[in-house]
């Protein structure tokens, strides 16, 4: 297969492991072969790419960073097969066992800006692929996020925290994690045992959903129809962006103005007990302050990475 430019064709194969590591902040979900990946242009060992799944009029898009499987992997991969995790095949609706392919696409990504890059970088965050259903009353018009406490922990944050959504297309920020109420449980509960109701099924419920050959689906998050717009999800092909897979991760600066805003009354207090208590030149208070700013920063980001990693 020629692939010297995109968008291309490629046969869908499950993806190999090189072994685990806890520190990664990506989940590696797309595998190509180091022959591909030297023939598409401007594409490297961890930049992203589109994964474009085709099922009739209905079309399923995430994006997923690249990674080039080489020798070191429990199996290898031939020059036209894209190596898929779970998550991914889920979210695309598309196994091996019916030789499905997806089209592979370059992401038009807005660049972060540089002071974001450090907060992620300093960090760490786990990109988790959701499915998108309707938001429930009283969310609509909201700028809030539904998902369940599975996610919140794979996230690494806490009930209330902002987060970041990204489509394959479109970035948000700025929305608020929370779980949902009892009454919206309920709600949703009632909705599904109603055959009668248009409410959508869930999707592992569909003739799409149970093609991936299991019985669960990727997590799902509730979002009001402004935010699916914002994401560009209902340009897709299916009902006003429903069932689309996006990623969520934690909003990295959110949460270090968080972890830092704790730190900060004891930071003051132990300083101006310095200050106030001890006979000491400017240039020891200065010094002082440094070295607690110092710490907290450090504290911050020994907190955020111990609850990204447990």
């Amino acid at each position: 297969m020629s692939t010297d430019s995109l968008p291309a064709k490629y046969d869908v194969v499950r993806s190999a492991s090189a072994g685990v590591d806890k520190k990664e902040i990506h989940l590696k979900d797309l595998q190509l072969s180091s022959g591909d990946i030297n023939e598409i242009v401007n594409i490297e060992d961890g930049d992203f790419l589109k994964v474009v799944s085709e099922h009739g009029s209905e079309q399923f898009q995430i994006y997923c960073r690249v990674e080039e499987r080489d020798n070191s992997f429990s199996s290898g991969i031939e020059n036209g097969e894209v190596g898929l995790g779970l998550p991914v095949r889920e979210a695309l609706a598309v196994d091996p066992e019916y030789n499905d392919t997806v089209t592979l696409k370059q992401t038009e990504f807005k660049e972060i800006s540089r002071r974001r890059q450090l907060f992620n970088k300093l960090l760490g965050y786990r990109p988790v692929p959701l499915r998108v259903r309707r938001a429930v009353h009283p969310d609509p018009g909201q700028k809030v996020a539904r998902t369940t406490e599975a996610v919140r922990q794979i996230l690494g944050i806490e009930w209330g925290d902002k987060v970041v959504l990204q489509s394959s297309d479109a970035r948000v920020r700025d929305i608020k994690a929370l779980p949902l109420t009892d009454q919206q449980q309920q709600k949703i509960k009632s909705r599904q045992e109603d055959e009668s109701s248009p409410y959508p099924p869930r999707f592992s419920k569909t003739e799409l959903g149970e093609r991936t050959g299991t019985r669960t689906d990727i997590p799902i998050v509730h979002l009001s129809a402004s935010i699916r717009d914002d994401l560009e999800l209902t340009d897709y092909g299916t009902k006003n962006g429903i069932y689309q897979p996006i990623k969520m991760h934690r909003d990295t600066r959110d949460l270090f103005f968080r972890l830092s805003d704790s730190l900060t009354i004891p930071f003051l207090l132990s300083v101006a007990a310095i200050v106030i208590g001890f006979q000491v030149s400017l240039g020891v208070r200065i010094l002082t302050m440094l070295i607690g700013f110092l710490t907290v920063v450090l504290s911050v980001v020994y907190r955020s990475r111990q609850v990204l990693l447990n």
